[in-house]
């Protein structure tokens, strides 16, 4: 007797369990659909912010290739565990934040924290 009363319960409060989780998934589609949020893809695809600034960097490496350091370098920068190409990205990232030319910063190392 205890047997058969204990599976009940058991099976009651799994139920119990499914049918709340089922509850909280509806309720949670219909807070999403009442505050407009939209689950998948954006309609419109947002521009890579980086992209411009990436391709800026390209340019001017093409363009100073061979050519020697501009009046007042200070000189190398060094890199650590940080490839070139990365490297420019954030002196141009940083550059664009602080609203200045990348000839105007000095860098002296940069590190992958």
């Amino acid at each position: 007797m205890f047997a058969v009363l204990s599976m009940d319960t058991a099976l009651l409060g799994t139920g119990i369990v499914f049918v709340v989780i089922a509850v909280l998934v509806v309720g949670i589609f219909a807070l999403r659909k009442a505050s407009g949020a939209r689950g998948g893809s954006p309609k419109e695809p947002q521009p890579d912010p980086v992209a411009p600034l990436a391709e800026r960097v390209r340019m001017d490496a093409r363009s100073t290739a061979g050519m020697v350091p501009a009046p007042g370098s200070i000189g190398e920068v060094d890199l650590y565990t940080v490839d070139d190409h990365t490297a420019a990205l954030l002196m141009a990232i940083v550059a664009e934040d602080l609203a200045c030319e990348p000839n105007e910063l000095t860098f002296v190392s940069i590190r992958e924290v």
